[in-house]
């Protein structure tokens, strides 16, 4: 029997900033499978999944500002930068991130 391989996967938190929409709180695709569009498709399934659980018009996410290849992916996505903050890690270490938003009216 041949076995399941998982290639990435998306994490939504409907109710997680009610004045920003739906938070992308994770989006993970393999290493040795990025550049091949499932990034690009696991946000469409999310964008559908959204539109499937309540009426929203954008949805938005944190991006660590030292993670400019995830940044490029995101802008060249149509996703807008905007407020900065600093994120306080489970282990007490502080970094600035980065929150983006994507309207969900929109086909990318």
């Amino acid at each position: 029997m041949e076995e399941e391989t998982y290639l990435g996967f998306i994490c939504i938190d409907l109710l997680a900033e009610p004045g920003w929409g739906p938070l992308l709180d994770n989006l993970h695709v393999r290493p040795d499978r990025k550049g091949r569009g499932i990034g690009q498709r696991l946000i469409q399934e999310g964008m559908a999944w959204i539109h499937a659980h309540g009426s929203f018009d954008r949805w938005h996410l944190w991006v660590v500002e030292a993670n400019t290849p995830s940044r490029s992916v995101y802008e060249h996505l149509g996703w807008v930068p905007g407020d900065r903050a600093i994120h306080l890690a489970p282990d007490g270490t502080e970094y600035p991130v980065c929150r983006y938003s994507h309207s969900l009216n929109e086909v990318n």
